[in-house]
């Protein structure tokens, strides 16, 4: 059995040691600051598939959304079925093609690798699978951002 290692060089450090200073990674990439957009969405119990629900503010340029560090946090059990996919106005599904919404506790948006958001677009959560909601319950994102230019 080999053994196999994790490199723990970032791709800056790397073009650094090496003496590359251009066409690596850009500086704002290296330094990039993170913002975090917390949004609660309180169920109806009449939501459907088909129905959006719009999860932010139109969104400035130069961010991007990190799907692996955005959370989902299900505080208690939403009903039996609940599934959406999260976008934005030209891709309904640019961050998470298919989330399970039903599962209480905390867990990634995605896998997917950051994406560019469209300046002044909204982040939104469109359903594609709903069955016996109960109102009143709570869902939480916590939506984190990449600041990029």
């Amino acid at each position: 059995m080999a053994r196999k290692y994790a490199s723990h060089a970032s791709a800056l450090r790397t073009a650094q040691s090496s003496g590359a200073r251009t066409g690596h990674l850009r500086g704002t990439l290296a330094l990039a600051a993170l913002l975090c957009c917390e949004t609660v969405y309180t169920l109806d119990g009449t939501e459907a598939v088909g129905d959006v629900i719009e999860l932010t503010a139109p969104i400035p340029e130069g961010l991007e959304l990190v799907p692996a560090l955005s959370q989902v946090v299900v505080e208690t059990d939403p009903g039996t079925t609940f599934t959406g996919k999260f976008g934005n106005s030209s891709d309904d599904d640019a961050y998470s093609a298919a989330k399970a919404l039903a599962t209480v506790g905390a867990s990634a948006l995605s896998t997917n690798r950051p994406v560019q958001h469209p300046a002044s677009d909204k982040v939104l959560l469109t359903l594609t699978a709903v069955d016996t909601l109960t109102a009143g319950r709570v869902i939480a994102f916590y939506l984190v951002f990449r600041a990029v230019s």
